[in-house]
């Protein structure tokens, strides 16, 4: 079977590709030199938008603090370690856990760029606040 066609299909969902993704590198195609190298090379593309993106930010912090989200970042192992190594290789970085989510983190930053102090407080109360949305139903008119 041509895994190809599969993926090019519009109903193969990016959660798939990094399920695939993920199933890959812990399987047999770990040591497949072509599939190390997509993931190589993607971790290290990842590398190069994350400091572009530090750069535009103007951040000029010493050790850049990374928070590892997305499927297949979290779930390849290839591609996470060839991140990390090609951001190593520019600057200092700490690796982090999230303490929001992607959705939340952007809510964030809107409410710190409006000059809304991002206290601890207001932090959890963010989070709790997604948790309980996430748990509506939400109804079809």
């Amino acid at each position: 079977m041509e895994l190809i066609p599969i993926i090019h299909q519009s109903g193969f969902a990016k959660e798939k590709f990094a399920a695939l993704s993920g199933f890959l590198a812990d399987g047999r195609a770990r040591r497949d030199l072509v599939f190390r190298r997509i993931c190589r090379r993607a971790g290290q593309a990842l590398a190069g938008q994350t400091l572009a993106a530090a750069k535009v930010a103007g951040l000029k912090i010493k050790s850049l603090p990374v928070h590892l989200v997305g499927s297949v970042v979290e779930r390849n192992g290839l591609v996470r370690k060839s991140l990390i190594a090609a951001l190593e290789k520019e600057r200092s970085v700490r690796v982090c856990r999230p303490a929001l989510s992607p959705v939340l983190g952007a809510a964030a930053l809107a409410l710190r760029d409006a000059g809304i102090e991002l206290s601890p407080m207001l932090t959890k109360q963010l989070a709790a606040s997604y948790r309980n949305a996430a748990r509506v139903e939400v109804r079809k008119l």
